[in-house]
């Protein structure tokens, strides 16, 4: 095991009863040791020696079917020379947790993957000794699976959400989350002709169909923080953003500071989690609407859809169009439909005249342009991507108003970053929940 080593930090001036019984401002926040941060790693079960972790980070997308992790080492290189090929594919177990012992409840974290690259291996000086450092980054096993496997494989009229776990099955997949109502229908005809299955799941994802009208489906992979498993997921933007789902409140710095909540109120009524961890650090707005990239992605200003979809029928040689022979179309995009043609073809409606548009403007939402807020937390190992937030952003002098920007939000990317010394935060990028308005 590579284990962090962490000072130890007293506050100057106060004893160490006074530290655990005197609840002010300064008793949570990040030099305060019992939310400092201890990393251990664990290299395929036969860890060098003399080797330091600088630094982790673990990473999860909705827009990536893998969640990464990468552990930045030093290792002391004319002492123990270290023949890194030997990680190659080997597994690695990473176990993050705080010193906070006497919440009932610290923060804690496991991921469980397989090293698949080493890269930034250089030469450093470092005090009197001469330390190499490097790079080892690991994904989970199933992905590594996925790129050396070619399926063939035809369905005639299977729903796309049996498609997708016959592919996550091909990949050795034993952890799986689906949309838990409205299905992925409906069947229609599908062919995989020699492709990698990850592709095939993305290929169901752009025709499936949640609750018979949502073509918002995406693949992607979170981290069970308990057990370390990594899970796939494949749902629909809809139900992310549905209000079956309780938001996880954060708050502006003003609202502990100004708000009438102090930093030493360990919990907010109602809330497990302790204040100071829901407490961004920092926040910022990348993007509050961009109106020209969404007329490039066929929204206009109101909302309209503003692209084409020309259709050809090969059993029936038609095309359509669903503007009209004439249009003036942001986007034209051309896909085959049967129409009026699967009875004689003893096949399913592809039904792509109706979804094929209402799924680019879904997916316009993730884009990188569209990061509408921007939060660094202390480290929350418990929020995921797809997972809604709820912004409290109040105005400091009147406490019952919240500022613009506040609101409910979807995490589309975030970032864990543990660093040695025991300094970590949780980054998240996050669009807004205006899935209705598209």
């Amino acid at each position: 095991m590579v284990d962090f080593t962490l000072p130890q930090i007293d506050v100057p001036g106060v004893s160490a009863r006074q530290n655990q019984t005197n609840k002010i401002d300064y008793s949570y926040q990040s030099n305060d040791p019992k939310y400092l941060v201890t990393a251990r790693v664990n290299l395929g079960g036969a860890p060098p020696e003399d080797v330091t972790v600088k630094e982790v980070i673990v990473g999860e997308s909705l827009l990536n079917p893998s969640a990464h992790a990468v552990v930045t080492l030093q290792s002391a290189m004319y002492n123990n020379m270290v023949n890194w090929d030997y990680y190659r594919c080997k597994p690695i177990g990473i176990y993050i947790e705080d010193n906070n012992t006497d919440a009932g409840n610290p923060r804690t974290m496991q991921i469980n993957q397989t090293i698949y690259r080493c890269d930034n291996r250089r030469y450093t000086n470092k005090n009197t000794g001469s330390v190499e450092e490097l790079s080892l980054h690991s994904i989970d096993q199933t992905i590594l699976n996925d790129a050396k496997t070619v399926w063939e494989k035809s369905w005639k009229c299977s729903t796309p959400g049996q498609v997708v776990k016959e592919a996550l099955q091909k990949i050795g997949v034993t952890r799986s989350v689906f949309s838990p109502r409205g299905g992925t229908g409906p069947g229609r005809p599908y062919v995989a002709e020699s492709i990698h299955p990850l592709q095939v799941i993305q290929q169901q994802a752009n025709v499936a169909l949640y609750n018979g009208d949502d073509p918002s489906y995406v693949h992607y992979m979170t981290i069970r923080e308990q057990t370390g498993e990594n899970v796939h997921n494949f749902r629909a933007l809809g139900e992310l953003m549905s209000n079956q789902h309780t938001p996880f409140d954060i708050y502006a710095a003003d609202t502990a500071i100004s708000g009438g909540v102090g930093f030493a109120d360990a919990y907010k009524v109602g809330a497990s989690i302790p204040l100071p961890l829901r407490t961004a650090i920092t926040f910022n707005f990348p993007c509050d609407y961009d109106i020209l990239s969404d007329i490039l992605n066929g929204v206009d200003c109101n909302g309209r859809n503003l692209n084409d979809v020309r259709t050809v029928n090969y059993a029936t040689g038609d095309f359509s169009s669903a503007m009209g022979a004439i249009s003036q179309a942001a986007n034209i995009f051309k896909s085959i439909t049967n129409a009026g043609s699967s009875q004689q073809q003893n096949s399913c409606d592809t039904n792509v005249e109706k979804y094929l548009l209402k799924r680019q403007a879904r997916m316009g939402l993730l884009e990188r342009d569209k990061i509408a807020l921007r939060i660094t937390l202390p480290w929350s190992p418990w929020l995921h991507v797809g997972q809604q937030i709820n912004f409290h952003w109040n105005n400091r002098f009147e406490k019952s108003l919240e500022q613009y920007g506040s609101g409910k939000y979807l995490i589309l990317h975030m970032t864990h970053n543990i660093q040695y010394g025991g300094y970590a935060v949780t980054t998240l990028d996050c669009i807004a929940n205006t899935f209705g308005d598209s």
